[in-house]
């Protein structure tokens, strides 16, 4: 069910469920680990369960109980020709299901058993399905099948986890492992996967986007090799990377205590390093370069507030567009995006990053990631067309096609720091052009005379 519907209609989604029977449960129709699954005993524990499980996306599942069932893994392995793994069996201890406490909180929550003490049967039937279950849905590379075995004798698939864990303690390698194929020789073995990515995935992909891609077999199998035969080494590089990760964390507090200071003290003592600067300036050209200097430091003002407006509007801009686009995280995304926008194209740019993940992650088509694209677009325009050319450029005193120019002028000529320094520093010269012509009206030139 679609989070609106179970909002809009409990007494409907309270008949479905007790339609399912009781206990039963609630989970997120993505994500995995368990995370926000919720076993409800009774009616008036669905509300909750409901509403954690949608904490992780907008559609949430109910599932009936299997009263009794066992919980049967098999891994499968391979691509057009898979092979299944030996069963195993994973029975909670302590917990009424295998939650995400059981898996990753309490080291005695669940035992694995393996291979699962099962009829060899069903054993065979549990390999058979898997592949079946695998190859039914166009799986690649790799997956674990999950499934329930009945109190009767049969086999229920719960799910295909398409991504299962791969350390040396998860159930995956421990069931090759249990099959004759030992963790180094599953590692090797999984390139052949990339193979079929290269071959028969980014040739479709690069149909559909347009750019190519390829992916280093020999590189990947290498990687692989390495890290599975060479763990000291692994370690070192470790150990390298939190030396230097430690270093910038490091640099990082120290620019957190001194920026203050030394903030303070450039604030306390403003006023006197102005009079010592002051001094310097030759005593004929005094009363003309602080005239100059007050109207650029006016001009500077008036750029600040009025890039403080626009960062204003379009944080609200974006965030209702986004809301509009029903975004989940519209409000962080759209704050992120409109306090950026006073670094030209970058705010725009992370915003449209960030908001392209969380739609792709979100929605279940593409018009949902068209929507939120719409908005990123729409706002980039009245950014750079309209908001910012008339709020900055008429409180600076130029004309929205001259701010316009200026960012394309100096981002042309000094490139990025370029497009920072664009506005600041057309109106400090806009400053002194002022004043030329004032001279220039003034003299003997223009006068005649």
């Amino acid at each position: 069910m679609r989070q609106p519907a179970g909002e809009e209609d409990p007494e409907a989604v309270e008949a479905r469920a007790a339609h399912l029977g009781y206990p039963l449960f609630a989970k997120p129709s993505t994500l995995g680990s368990s995370v926000g699954v919720t076993k409800v005993h009774g009616t008036g524990e669905l509300r909750g369960a409901l509403e954690e499980a949608f904490r992780y996306g907008r559609k949430a599942l109910l599932e009936r109980f299997v009263e009794g069932g066992r919980e049967i893994e098999v891994a499968v392995l391979g691509n057009d020709d898979p092979v299944a793994s030996v069963a195993g069996e994973i029975v909670p201890r302590g917990h009424e299901f295998y939650s995400y406490e059981a898996k990753y909180l309490d080291e005695e929550g669940a035992e694995l058993i393996i291979p699962a003490p099962i009829p060899a049967e069903t054993q065979e039937e549990a390999q058979r399905l898997a592949v079946a279950g695998f190859l039914a849905l166009d799986c690649a590379g790799l997956a674990r099948v999950d499934f329930f075995l009945r109190q009767t004798g049969g086999l229920l698939v719960n799910e295909i986890n398409t991504i299962p864990g791969f350390t040396q303690i998860s159930m995956y390698p421990k069931l090759w492992e249990a099959s004759g194929v030992p963790y180094p020789e599953l590692i090797d073995r999984l390139p052949a996967f990339l193979v079929w990515v290269n071959q028969q995935l980014l040739p479709r992909l690069k149909e559909f986007i347009g750019v190519e891609f390829q992916l280093d077999v020999d590189t990947v199998r290498k990687l692989a090799a390495d890290l599975v035969s060479d763990n000291q080494d692994v370690v070192a590089r470790l150990l390298g990377s939190l030396k230097v990760g430690g270093l910038a964390l490091v640099a990082f507090f120290v620019n957190l205590l001194l920026v203050p200071v030394v903030l303070f003290y450039l604030l306390r003592d403003w006023h006197a390093l102005l009079a010592r600067v002051e001094r310097l300036i030759p005593r004929q050209v005094h009363a003309q370069a602080r005239a100059l200097l007050r109207e650029v430091d006016a001009v500077l003002a008036e750029f600040l507030r009025g890039q403080l407006t626009v960062i204003l509007l379009m944080s609200v801009y974006y965030v209702l567009a986004l809301w509009l686009a029903r975004l989940e995280f519209a409000l962080p995304i759209g704050l992120i995006t409109g306090l950026l926008v006073f670094i030209p194209y970058v705010g725009a740019l992370a915003g449209f990053v960030l908001g392209s993940i969380a739609a792709l992650m979100q929605f279940d088509s593409l018009w949902g990631v068209a929507w939120v694209w719409l908005a990123f677009g729409v706002g980039q325009a009245l950014e750079g067309m309209a908001v910012t050319p008339l709020l900055v450029g008429e409180r600076i005193g130029l004309h929205p096609v001259a701010v316009i120019f200026a960012l394309l002028a100096f981002g042309q000529v000094f490139g990025f720091f370029g497009v920072l320094l664009a506005l600041p520093a057309s109106a400090a010269l806009l400053v002194g052009l002022r004043h030329l012509r004032t001279a220039y009206l003034a003299g003997p030139l223009y006068g005649g005379k």
